[in-house]
């Protein structure tokens, strides 16, 4: 037994010598690869690519603001209130607020000038104005302005609404003929969004959608009445749309 021991640790130790001779030269290949490898990667890093936004709202936004809207009368020294003219354009301007509006409407009057008293004598002129256009009292407010000095001081109508202002286009800095990553130039859809900014008809829209009037429900109301009840619930036809004739006129 302890001959069978003896032999067969010496031949445990040929095989370790065997495995040793041809695991040696595999470590050393492999070790060299890797560090081959990794003197090719140190020479050749990536190249590091800007992140550019596909979204055209974020590359080239639209500014949506409150700006004011003015409108001045000149009311001479002595006149009784507005002329035919500046009625007009009072009108078109409470129009304007209607559709626009996002403020209360101001009305400056002018405080220390000479023509002081007409301006004021046209004030009930414009609040009437302002009434038949369907703008409540609590919209208007007035106020005196300091106005010392003038000789025309002009009565000041003003409210605030929403101003859309596009971005500026025309940046250039690639070359677009010679970009081969197919990525948004910079300059890609800045026109569509300056264009849009200037056709919009009320720029509140661009901040989310306005609220919407309730639904009419009287049909509603009677069609269900009739569904709960059994009966038919499509509208009656007449004759002449059950027999399809357009007239009775004999052929």
């Amino acid at each position: 037994m302890f001959v069978l021991q003896k032999n067969s640790a010496a031949g445990a130790d040929v095989r370790r010598s065997r495995c040793r001779a041809i695991i040696a030269p595999l470590l050393v290949a492999s070790l060299g690869g890797l560090g081959l490898a990794g003197c090719a990667y140190r020479g050749a890093e990536p190249a590091m690519v800007g992140m550019i936004s596909s979204d055209v709202s974020e590359r080239h936004p639209i500014i949506v603001q409150k700006q004011p809207v003015y409108l001045d009368l000149e009311v001479p020294r002595g006149s009784s209130g507005l002329t035919p003219s500046q009625r007009s354009a009072v009108e078109a301007f409470m129009a304007r607020y209607v559709h626009e509006g996002e403020s209360r409407i101001t009305l400056s009057a002018p405080s220390g000038s000479r023509n002081e008293t007409a301006a004021f004598r046209a004030l009930p002129s414009v609040r009437a104005i302002a009434r038949q256009s369907g703008i409540p009292g609590h919209a208007i407010s007035t106020r005196p302005y300091n106005a010392r000095g003038w000789r025309r001081a002009p009565l000041k109508i003003s409210f605030r609404h929403y101003s859309a202002k596009g971005p500026e286009c025309g940046f250039w800095p690639d070359n677009v003929a010679e970009d081969h990553d197919n990525l948004p130039y910079q300059n890609f859809g800045c026109a569509q969004q300056r264009n849009l900014a200037a056709m919009v008809a009320n720029p509140r829209d661009l901040l989310g959608p306005q609220a919407t009037d309730p639904r009419s429900s009287e049909r509603r109301d009677v069609v269900w009445g009739k569904y709960i009840k059994g009966e038919t619930t499509h509208a009656k036809r007449s004759k002449e749309e059950k027999s399809g004739n357009i007239s009775e006129v004999a052929r």
